[in-house]
């Protein structure tokens, strides 16, 4: 890709186009597959845990019951019921010693609070079932505190907590970095220059319904239940900082901002200017609630790079001596159109870093041109790419081939077996453990092998088995 790139930059549409479809989706593909194959393996690990998961559980039940029988020698009053269960008071004394959490502890005897006074083996395995569900509390949304005692705010919370007037927020957010991105381009010298400017203006009006939005967003969904949504929490330490620097911002050019003065130094003005870079910089954050996805990753990483490395590297004139450089360098490979001194360029740039195994050159020359921190810059965004949004988007083709997989399985078995139905086979659960997720494959161990294997075991003796 990088030789021709030097001749026609128009030729990474070809490249990109390829490592598209042959990496990330025929790959991806090949990979689902061998996957699969693998699945039988992994699942016959499962059967092997959940077996052994299972048998520890009846070899409490047993020993509980074992004790049941000595005490029987003393007191007869409960040999009716130690045949086929053990008395709850039983393992309520037991479950203090047992070396778990106190919120794990606290499970387990609110679930033995509703079976009855003697626990039989099945019982006891679906009271220690509780202890991997996490509490329905710690998860549980808190409930909208309506007002429909009064109509015109009931109908505006109805409004707020709508998810159109998201959408609006997020249209808000985005007409703000589109007029931010006209007003750099048409007054750009203006705005350098000015502390009074329309971009100085305008952020302050944005900024003032940033506040206005979340203060009502917090009145409609309540303080507790707004405060357990990780989106509004990022979005509120944003504009936490955004207000702030807007604050800053019109106590030093308060008067300057709406009225066209020409007190403004020099000095002033290049604080005013980066004042307005960074407050540009966090309303672009907003804009991760919008799409999380790699397109929004690579126009930060874009923008963010021309800010920082845009005209830094200068090709040189005369290039027929790339033999005194060093082998392997950005200087050495010819990589001069590889910059940040466009937006068309700076995305090239990102792609070769994400897909090529050459995103050290980069890291290399601009922490020789520009300063060794300058690494951080690459490294942050080779980990969001490659390691997160890369695998999330092979995740996203792994889970919808082995789905269609399970179901074209599923079909199959439905027509040899009439007697199961293919919506009655194909029940989904809730995975709140790996052995969960894989329950429907997963065979439960029956009661004929837990005690055989109780039976053979060389190092405890069970009475009665």
């Amino acid at each position: 890709m990088m030789p021709a790139y030097k001749e026609n930059r128009f030729s990474a549409f070809y490249f990109i186009v390829f490592l598209m479809i042959g990496l990330y989706c025929l790959m991806n593909m090949l990979t689902a597959v061998i996957y699969n194959q693998f699945r039988g393996y992994f699942k016959a690990s499962m059967t092997s845990s959940l077996f052994r998961r299972r048998l520890g559980i009846r070899a409490a039940f047993e020993m509980l019951r074992n004790r049941q029988l000595l005490l029987e020698r003393v007191s007869v009053s409960v040999q009716i019921q130690s045949d086929t269960g053990v008395p709850k008071q039983a393992v309520l004394s037991t479950l203090p010693k047992v070396r778990i959490s106190e919120a794990a502890r606290c499970r387990v005897q609110s679930a033995l609070s509703s079976f009855p006074e003697y626990i039989t083996s099945d019982q006891l395995q679906e009271i220690f079932d509780s202890y991997n569900k996490k509490s329905s509390a710690d998860s549980q949304v808190p409930p909208i505190p309506w007002l429909p005692e009064n109509t015109v705010l009931f109908k505006l919370q109805r409004i707020l907590v709508h998810p159109m007037f998201g959408y609006f927020g997020c249209g808000v957010v985005l007409s703000n970095v589109i007029a931010i991105s006209v007003l750099f381009s048409t007054q750009y010298d203006k705005s350098l220059e000015s502390s009074h400017s329309a971009i100085h203006m305008m952020n302050v009006c944005f900024a003032c319904y940033y506040v206005l939005e979340k203060m009502l967003l917090m009145w409609a969904n309540g303080k507790k239940r707004f405060i357990k949504s990780k989106a509004e929490l990022f979005d509120t330490v944003i504009l936490f900082a955004l207000v702030v620097l807007e604050v800053v911002f019109l106590s030093r050019y308060g008067s300057e901002v709406f009225l066209s003065t020409n007190s403004s130094s020099l000095d002033s003005t290049h604080l005013a200017w980066q004042l307005v870079k960074t407050i540009n910089l966090l309303i672009i954050l907003r804009l991760i609630r919008l799409l999380p996805q790699i397109q929004a990753l690579y126009y930060l990483f874009a923008i963010l790079g021309m800010e920082l490395f845009e005209g830094k590297i200068v090709a040189p004139s005369n290039t027929t001596g790339e033999s005194e450089y060093s082998c392997g360098t950005y200087e050495q490979l010819g990589y001069w159109a590889n910059n940040f001194d466009d937006f068309a360029a700076a995305l090239v740039v990102l792609w070769n870093i994400m897909v090529v195994n050459n995103w050290h050159v980069f890291l290399d020359v601009y922490s020789r041109k520009v300063s060794p921190w300058s690494q951080l810059y690459f490294i942050v965004f080779w980990i969001l790419s490659v390691i997160v949004s890369v695998n999330l988007f092979t995740a996203i083709i792994l889970e919808n081939f082995i789905m269609r997989w399970d179901r074209h399985q599923l079909r199959l078995r439905a027509l040899k077996d009439r007697s199961t139905s293919f919506t009655s086979t194909y029940s989904t659960t809730n995975p709140l453990s790996v052995h969960e997720m894989f329950r429907p494959d997963v065979e439960e161990p029956s009661e004929d092998e837990l005690l055989a294997e109780l039976q053979n075991n060389e190092y405890i003796y069970f009475q009665n088995l």
